[in-house]
């Protein structure tokens, strides 16, 4: 009994331990593109012009006991171009 109550509190801890943590956006500002992002995380949710000419894109995370993880909020200049990031848990690339 011990030795299962162990093995099942190591495969928590190790789970927990990998979650993927919100992705620093900072490192990509003015590289990253639209482009980009939807090749890499597909089609949106949902796309909001601004007023100045900048793209607001909102890509859907997993949602687990009413929690969204892995959600994704990204605005873009009027160039495409990365300005800030929000959530996201690990790019592949």
């Amino acid at each position: 009994m011990k030795k299962t109550l162990l093995i099942l509190m190591a495969v928590m801890v190790v789970g927990c331990a990998s979650w993927p943590k919100p992705y620093d956006w900072s490192t990509q500002a003015g590289t990253f593109t639209i482009d980009q992002a939807k090749i890499e995380f597909g089609p949106p949710e949902a796309t909001t012009k601004l007023s100045d000419g900048g793209t607001v894109v909102r890509w859907r995370g997993a949602f687990i006991d009413g929690t969204e993880y892995g959600g994704r909020t990204i605005h873009f200049d009027k160039d495409g171009k990365l300005v800030s990031g929000k959530g996201g848990g690990r790019r592949t690339k």
